[in-house]
């Protein structure tokens, strides 16, 4: 099975039915009529359309090889390009389906048009093969003059985009029952809870079942407001009352104007709930006289405000990028999740009318469909339906229904109809009612990887009781799939030896099953030879509830990821799969061959005996892998939810997590506080040591020639100045005096001393406070710093050039001229510096650093050599930061307080630098170590890039310059190690800088999402394996992921911590005003996040310490195997090299063909296997080759 182009499976689904559709008259049922769709008529330009402007062509190269229309930019919005049709006869209120063909011709693309001028969609997930969209539309309930036009082109792409084969249906929604409710897509219930949050992301778009009204724009994901825009959303449940509720609107574009949000219980009076005013995110209580109610009314709207105008390419003044509505009812219904499907009536029978009232759960395997159908004709009509269901890579099922009579003038005749669908992903489902009628309807859907059905065999010990089956560890089985049909006679693993290996047991209970174990035995394996116990370990697959998808792969509801151990008896729910994570770690002196075992499962009266069956091959993976990895790891994230704050406390941490990493061949690079690598040490014996944002300046007006200047011109971060010495505490404190004077007048700044335990450690929230009024003209200040906290050994000293406030947005600049540090008792001064200018003749003296390379070496050795880590970070001084995402700009680099130009700081740089290159060297660490400084930098930012690299390239040539970001001409001589995002690697000028020397890594985050192999939760299971194997098919040497602990958001979580466990998805933090605090802004499913805390650690700052290890995830296992996989190649290469000149050319063309990927596992960036059986095929036919050549040698 694929996932991608044509490789994510989407299910279209034919249905007969409508809901609420009665006597549909022919003239509606027909597609709406798009001029010449096909673009195939006109003379010197497509007939029926206009072009925008002149960066666009009626193109020839269409996606069935006749015309196609063409749009081109140069990457800015005003060269923003499209294709207008006219008016299209629209039913205001109606819901639409509209397909079409797209494809980049060239270029890989920002935001598109592609819709209606009221409802575009910017389709992020479009490649460069043509491939069908489908997109769902509800049409304004007053439509504006003009909107009802098709536009079809590019806002802000670099390249050129085309259209093709236009197709616009009218369509009706038909809603999941429960009982007499209705629930539509976005909608649940869950214990006695109703929440709907509007499925902007999701196939629905803008429709949704509570939408009652609207006059405003969309732009998939995202409602857009102009003045004079309104949204009504009328909240019901059935007939169950609500008792109480919210509402949450997050407003992600803003750029004029507010959005006021009222509440009402009839749609006519409205009370004002709030208002938003800025780019916000806001939790309104609905207030409690308007319940108890049946229904409750939601208003958005933009009052129109003369100074808050329209942008025409914008679309509004604000966005509301969220809606979300929760009540709590009256009377529990039972637990729901809502669906739509969206049907078109293709063939109508005037005779009959038809209503769908259920589809049933509509997912693989045995389905219900439950219509009516009316006969308003003269004589009675005998119908013989049939339905059939399709996935889009062509397998299809039809089930015929029994015949049956629907009377003339009769009541409606309810028929329950079975339909089966084959598979997942995009489904198309067709009915006719067939006999005697005419009759045909259709619908398409998606449905998610998690609703796969066909795999599993079941197990020994099977029964009514507890469905008992074996799947591969590389499914995510869903909670209500069924059990397989098919059987097997063992769970079986193979893997090599020093390898890990894992499949999974599913049970599924009829009746709550109370107190389960799991005990593996020994396996019994050749000669006499075992395998023991110890070496199986069972894990429990936890759910994470999804409540926003991701993306378009993604369905709401319980996805597997995380897995704890399964150390204690456990309780399992009636009717719901929980599978067991089996995992098999192989020891290094495993005699090759079959080994025979079993697993015991036991719960009260229940009990199970699970034959496993283990192959062992007859070849050794090595210790520290080929592929390089280099995964983000915030320790102090990590202590937080342990509870961690003594240093012996988090030296055991540190060994938690890098034996967590070891265990999947991860290699950590740390972000903050370091926890597991340990700092290098270093100091510059004959220079003062300043660090921080300050810099060192010179002029006549200063006492001794030179000063320091602190700026801080960021209103979203704080930047200060510090000395580099820590020093002890003397009885009676300190005396700090300094000159200064600011640029603005009345500028506060503050002095702060933060304070260190005896062992070093920095006392976190022990910092004091000094705050200083500057001004233009010098000052002098003297300040005694008499007063500790408890445990402090230690004081330092910094700079803050503005009062500090928890969003950073206070700025100043301010000098600092003739410090002085001394014993507030004796009066020895500590420290003096007169920050005058240095002699040239003194330079390589003064600027040269003194190294503690005996320690720094000691500790590095032992975390290499101990848990075998492939790549570290060399943290590196003088380069300043940035990143394109970043809320600032670069930040120059400085060294001791000399910036960048500065003969000082050179002598610094490249003093440091090529000591750090020599050293490295000798120790055979150039390959492992890689500088890692700035972060996928935007090309206004390509000149301080190239500038910081080639000052690292001139002091030290052959340390490892990353940088994230692709392959470009204006880039090219500055990084030598290149790691681009996967889906703009480039594979021709990847094999120029190959050539040239370079290396080639990449990386995957919350980009990309679908179709592109990713790393999200609710993605299926084999795309970070397939990742993998993506990587050995275009010679990329390593991977990075960005974070595999992030556990919270500031944003989303300003009060509180986040817990993992109940919320999956990765906010993005608090970035300045582009996203403030208390706003939820997503980046996805399980984004930066591969390890949970311990459970009992997983709201963070528990009362004691929790010393145990983090819980691995499906996906870090996943990861663990495509590397393993990735491992199997190189060393099947590697012996091809050895070999190659005694093998004969049958034997090396086998092998070589073996280290291509196939088709079936990779067949591009976007079409690869979603099903793990490929990948697991081709493994084995590595491995036995391995064996065989290995066996020769």
């Amino acid at each position: 099975m694929f996932f991608g182009t044509t490789a994510r499976v989407r299910a279209l689904m034919v249905l007969v039915c409508l809901a609420g559709f009665w006597g549909l008259p022919p003239a509606q049922a027909q597609p709406v009529a798009v001029p010449n769709p096909s673009f195939e008529s006109g003379d010197g330009a497509p007939e029926g359309w206009r072009l925008s402007r002149e960066n666009g062509s009626w193109a020839r190269e269409g996606a069935h090889g006749g015309r196609a229309i063409a749009a081109t930019g140069d990457g800015k919005s005003e060269s923003a390009s499209y294709w207008l049709s006219g008016d299209l006869p629209l039913e205001p209120g109606a819901t639409y389906r509209l397909r079409f063909q797209g494809r980049h011709v060239e270029g890989l693309g920002r935001s598109l048009f592609t819709g209606f001028l009221f409802n575009n969609r910017d389709l992020p997930e479009l490649t460069q093969e043509w491939r069908q969209f489908t997109t769902y539309l509800a049409v304004p309930t007053e439509l504006r003059r003009g909107q009802a036009q098709l536009r079809f082109g590019q806002y802000d792409i670099e390249g050129t985009v085309a259209f093709d084969d236009l197709e616009l249906v009218k369509t009706t929604p038909v809603y999941r029952r429960l009982g007499e409710l209705q629930l539509g897509e976005g909608e649940r219930i869950e214990k006695g809870r109703y929440q709907f949050n509007a499925p902007f992301e999701g196939e629905s778009g803008n429709h949704a079942r509570p939408l009652e009204k609207f006059n405003t724009g969309f732009n998939r994901p995202r409602w857009l407001f102009a003045p004079g825009d309104w949204v009504v959303y009328r909240h019901a449940v059935g007939a169950v009352a609500q008792t109480g509720g919210e509402v949450e609107v997050n407003v992600g574009y803003y750029s004029g104007g507010e959005l006021v949000v009222e509440a009402g219980a009839d749609g006519g009076t409205w009370t004002a709930l709030g208002t938003l005013k800025s780019r916000e995110m806001k939790r309104l209580a609905l207030p409690p006289e308007l319940f108890p109610a049946k229904e409750l009314w939601v208003r958005l709207r933009m009052p129109d405000l003369p100074e808050a105008g329209r942008d025409p390419l914008h679309g509004g003044s604000l966005q509301v990028h969220g809606y979300t509505y929760r009540a709590s009812l009256a009377e529990d219904p039972g637990n729901c999740q809502g669906a739509t499907r969206f049907v078109a009536v293709t063939v109508p029978d005037p005779a009959l009318r038809v209503s769908v009232e259920d589809f049933g759960a509509s997912i693989p395997g045995e389905n219900t469909l439950r219509v009516q159908v009316a006969n308003q004709g003269g004589g009675d009509v005998e119908i013989a339906p049939v339905i059939g269901a399709a996935t889009a890579a062509g397998r299809r099922l039809e089930r015929a229904s029994d015949p049956v009579v629907i009377p003339a003038g009769g009541d409606s005749v309810s028929l329950d109809l079975p339909y089966e669908i084959p598979g997942v992903g995009d489904i198309s489902l067709d009915i006719a009612l067939g006999g005697a009628s005419g009759f045909r309807a259709e619908t398409s859907f998606f449905l998610s990887a998690l609703h796969e059905a066909d795999y599993g065999l079941l197990l020994p010990g099977n029964g009514e009781d507890v469905a008992l089956w074996g799947a591969s560890s590389g499914w995510k089985v869903s909670r209500d799939r069924p059990a397989p049909g098919a059987r097997g006679d063992a769970l079986r693993i193979s893997a090599a030896r020093n390898e890990r290996e894992a499949a999974q047991v599913v049970l599924r209970p009829s009746k709550p099953l109370h107190g389960l174990r799991c005990t593996p035995g020994a396996l019994a394996g050749p000669e006499g030879a075992e395998l023991p116990a110890s070496a199986v370990t069972v894990l429990r697959v936890g759910y994470v509830p999804v409540e926003f998808p991701t993306d378009v792969l993604g369905a709401a509801g319980p996805w597997p990821d995380p897995l704890p151990p399964l150390d204690g008896p456990a309780d399992l729910e009636a009717g719901v799969n929980q599978p067991l994570w089996v995992l098999l770690s192989v020891p290094r002196d495993a005699r090759p061959g079959l080994y025979r075992g079993s697993l015991l499962l036991e719960a009260g009266g229940w009990r199970a005996e699970v034959p496993l069956e283990a192959e062992v091959f007859g070849f050794t993976l090595p210790d520290r892998k080929t592929c390089q990895t280099a995964f983000g790891f915030d320790g102090d994230v990590a202590a937080t939810y342990h509870g961690v704050s003594s240093a012996e406390d988090r030296r055991t941490l540190a060994a938690l997590y890098a034996e967590a990493f070891s265990a999947h061949h991860i290699s950590p690079y740390e972000l903050g506080r370091p926890l597991i690598y340990p700092e290098l040490p270093y100091s510059w014996p004959h220079s003062r040591v300043w660090s921080g944002h300050g810099t060192r300046v010179t002029g006549p007006e200063f006492r001794e020639g030179g000063a320091m200047r602190i700026l801080d011109d960021d209103t979203g971060r704080t930047f200060k100045v510090s000395h580099d010495r820590r020093f002890d505490i003397p009885g009676k404190g300190f005396k700090v005096a300094f000159r200064h004077r600011s640029e603005a007048p009345d500028q506060e700044f503050v002095l702060i001393v933060s304070h260190h335990d005896p062992a070093g450690e920095w006392m976190s929230g022990r910092n004091a406070g000094h705050t200083v009024k500057s001004g233009a003209d010098w000052q002098d200040a003297e300040i005694t710093v008499d007063t500790f906290p408890g445990g402090a050994a230690q004081a330092a000293f910094e700079w803050q050039p503005a009062p500090y406030v928890e969003d950073g947005s206070t700025t100043g600049t301010v000098w600092l001229d003739s410090v002085r540090i001394s014993d507030a008792g004796s009066g020895e001064v500590l420290l003096e510096d007169e920050f005058a200018p240095c002699p040239a003749e003194d330079l390589d003296r003064l600027f040269t650093p003194a190294f503690d390379w005996a320690s720094w070496d000691a500790a590095t050795a032992r975390i290499l050599d101990t848990y075998h880590f492939n790549s570290f970070v060399l943290k590196t001084p003088g380069l300043g930061f940035g990143a394109g995402w970043a809320q600032h700009g670069c930040i120059p680099g400085s060294l001791l307080g000399y910036g960048e130009g500065t003969p000082e700081y050179q002598a610094a740089f490249t003093a440091w630098y090529s000591e750090a290159e020599r050293h490295l060297r000798g120790k055979g660490w150039l390959d492992e170590a890689f500088i890692y400084w700035f972060d996928e930098p935007e090309p206004h930012q390509y000149d301080f890039v190239m500038a910081g690299n080639r000052r690292m390239k001139a002091a030290a040539p052959d340390l490892q310059r990353m940088l994230t970001e692709k392959i470009t001409p204006e880039l090219v001589g500055g990084p030598n190690l290149w790691c681009p995002v996967s889906y703009e690697f480039d594979t021709v000028a990847a094999a120029e800088r190959h050539a040239a020397g370079d290396r080639l890594w990449w990386y995957i985050c919350c980009g990309p999402k679908a179709p592109y192999a990713t790393l999200f939760i609710d993605h299926p299971g084999t795309e970070l394996r397939v990742w993998l194997w993506q990587t050995w098919q275009r010679q990329i040497e390593g991977i990075l992921i960005w974070q595999t602990n992030y556990w919270s958001s500031d944003a989303a979580y300003p009060d509180s911590l986040q817990n993992p466990y109940e919320d999956p998805m990765g906010w993005v933090n608090v970035m300045g005003d582009y996203v403030p605090s208390g706003m939820r802004k997503p980046w996805g499913n399980g984004d930066g996040r591969f390890l949970y805390p311990p459970l009992k650690a997983a709201a963070g700052n528990p009362e004691t310490p929790v010393l145990e290890p983090p819980v691995s995830s499906i996906r870090i296992e996943m990861l663990r195997d495509g590397i393993e996989d990735y491992e199997y190649l190189a060393m099947l290469q590697r012996l091809v090299e050895e070999r190659k000149d005694g093998m004969t050319a049958d034997e090396l063309a086998d092998c070589r063909r073996l280290l291509e990927v196939p088709p079936e596992i990779s067949a591009g960036m976007t079409k690869f296997t979603g099903d793990p059986a490929p990948i697991e095929a081709r493994r084995e036919e590595v491995a036995r080759a391995i064996v065989r050549l290995t066996a020769e040698k």
